[in-house]
This record gives structure tokens, sequence and C-alpha cells, in this order.
């Protein structure tokens, strides 16, 4: 594809959705869903307390946080829904930070992006996963 195909196959997806009425429905539920921030051990239960909230066919096991179940008194692991910008996600994303009495480290971040190259306009789909480390 030329660079002007790409480009206005970008363009044309990054229309507001907004601003029809559906779309301001659906805007309230993805802001909704960003919101929610709890202890590992809690997020299945928080996950389908929205799902069930918004009619969502979905339901998840506490098992998918295998996390949860550690042992380690110390480590506080918590599950949150927005790590901010990251749109072209289409599945788990993850960000792992370090935190002291002073300062924060960010070090580890990544997800699934499968949908990612043909939204640049490959004629398929591509899975893909990837990360970034802070070293």
């Amino acid at each position: 594809r030329s660079i002007g195909e790409i480009l206005k196959r970008f363009d044309a997806k990054m229309k507001d959705p907004r601003r029809a009425s559906k779309g301001k429905k659906v805007s309230a539920i993805i802001r909704s869903f960003l919101k929610i921030k709890c202890p590992i051990n809690s997020a299945a239960k928080e996950l389908n307390k929205f799902f069930k909230k918004n009619k969502i066919n979905l339901v998840v096991d506490q098992k998918y946080f295998p996390i949860s179940s550690n042992k380690v008194s110390n480590l506080n692991v918590v599950f949150s829904a927005s790590l901010g910008q990251l749109e072209y996600y289409t599945g788990m994303v993850f960000k792992i930070d370090i935190k002291s009495k002073s300062k924060t480290i960010s070090l580890c971040a990544g997800g699934r992006y499968d949908g990612l190259i043909f939204d640049l306009g490959s004629k398929k789909q591509v899975p893909a996963v990837g990360a970034a480390f802070n070293l």
C-alpha cells in the first residue's frame, strides 16, 4: 500500500465515534472500564461486576490472574484496566513498576497487538505480542 492509502485509512479510523448517541454510550462504558483499579486478588470480581452492570456477556475467572495466589506477603500487585494511550493493543496489556519509598521505576510494559499491522494497511491479520524493558 502507498503511504497515502495508509494515512487515509488511519484518518478514517481516527474519526471521533463519540458524536453519535451510540458512540456516547460506548465511550461512557469505556471510561468506566478504564477506572477499574484494584488488588489483583479481586480483579475477577471487579471485572465481572463491570460486565454485569454493562450487560456484557463475559465472565472472568480469578484463575486468569495466577499471581493473585502468590504467597509473598510484601508483594503488592495491582490490577489496572488503564495504562494510558495504548489503543493499538488488542488483548492483555501489562506494566510492571517497582516502587520504593522515594520513587517508582517502570521496569517493563507490553501486551498483545494482533490488529496493528492490519490497521496500518496489511491485507492479513498478523498475531503479535511485544514488550519493552527499561534496564
